[in-house]
């Protein structure tokens, strides 16, 4: 059995702020901590829906260490997101 993480309260760790939450749309890009009471794993996840306190998206790799697979279903709270993938334009902004 495995969780989704809250990201950690340390000044060490940049998390993405209001504005890049809101930023996030379907087909966007994220990643969530999973962790099991031995290990934890930092994971992207592709958003498929953005409704409510919990949203839904679909795993993007394998995890190694828990048993979570490439397209699982995954249910999150935006505020469990650690990062956000961001793609750039043509001049690299």
């Amino acid at each position: 059995m495995w969780t989704i993480k809250d990201p950690p309260k340390v000044d060490t760790f940049q998390l993405p702020n209001e504005e890049d939450i809101a930023s996030i749309v379907s087909g966007s890009c994220i990643k969530l901590i999973f962790a099991n009471e031995h290990n934890a794993e930092r994971m992207w996840v592709k958003v498929i829906s953005i409704t409510g306190k919990y949203w839904k998206g679909t795993m993007e790799n394998n995890a190694v260490f828990l048993p979570i697979k490439y397209g699982q279903l995954i249910i999150f709270k935006p505020e469990q997101i650690i990062n956000i993938w961001m793609e750039l334009d043509e001049k690299g902004e």
